[in-house]
C-alpha cells in the first residue's frame, strides 16, 4: 500500500516534528530543583507595638497551651469545649504576624511582603469581628477561632489589651 499522507479516515497525518533545539547550539540551563529558601523576617509589622520577642513568647505559649491539661489552662476566656479552636486562632494569628505563616488567619490571603502590612492586619481584624459578632463571614471559621484571632490582633497593636494567654496566674 502506498501512503499519500492520508489515513483511512481521510485525516491528514502530521509530519514528524523534530525536537526543539536552541538556535546556534546553545545549551538550555537546567531548571533548579527547588526555589532557594527565603529567610524568615526579623522584625514585626509596622503597626504592631509588641516586640518580636513578645510575639515569639505568645507563639510558644499557644503551642504549650494546646497541649496543656485542664489544671494548667491559662486562656481563661475560652470555653473548655472550644479551647482547640480558640488557641488555633491565637497561634495562626501570631505566626502570621511573625511572618512564619504566609496565609492570613481569617481570609487565607497571601501577602506580597514577608510581614503583613497595616491594611491587611486591619482587614483580618474586621473579618474576625464579623465572625465573632455574627455578621456573616466564612462559616468554616468558628466564632471561637475568630475570637482567638481577634484577641491576638488587638493585643498586638492596641495598648492596654489583655494578652490572649495569661503569662501567669
Amino acid at each position: 500500500m502506498v501512503s499519500n499522507g492520508w489515513s483511512r479516515v481521510h485525516v491528514p497525518v502530521p509530519p514528524a516534528v523534530a525536537p526543539y533545539t536552541v538556535p546556534g547550539g546553545a545549551g538550555v540551563p537546567p531548571m533548579p530543583s527547588a526555589p532557594p529558601a527565603v529567610p524568615l523576617p526579623t522584625g514585626v509589622p509596622e503597626v504592631v507595638i509588641r516586640s518580636r520577642a513578645e510575639l515569639e513568647q505568645l507563639r510558644d505559649d499557644a503551642r504549650q497551651e494546646l497541649a496543656a491539661t485542664e489544671e494548667s489552662f491559662r486562656a481563661m476566656w475560652l470555653d473548655p469545649r472550644h479551647r482547640g479552636e480558640g488557641l488555633t486562632g491565637v497561634l495562626n494569628a501570631v505566626l502570621w504576624l511573625l511572618g512564619e505563616r504566609p496565609l492570613a488567619p481569617m481570609s487565607n490571603e497571601v501577602e506580597d511582603s514577608p510581614l503583613p502590612v497595616t491594611r491587611s492586619i486591619g482587614r483580618e481584624q474586621i473579618h474576625a469581628e464579623d465572625r465573632v459578632f455574627g455578621r456573616a463571614w466564612r462559616e468554616e471559621r468558628t466564632e471561637w477561632y475568630a475570637g482567638g484571632v481577634l484577641r491576638t490582633l488587638e493585643w498586638s497593636h492596641i495598648q492596654g489589651r489583655d494578652r490572649p494567654i495569661s503569662e501567669s496566674f
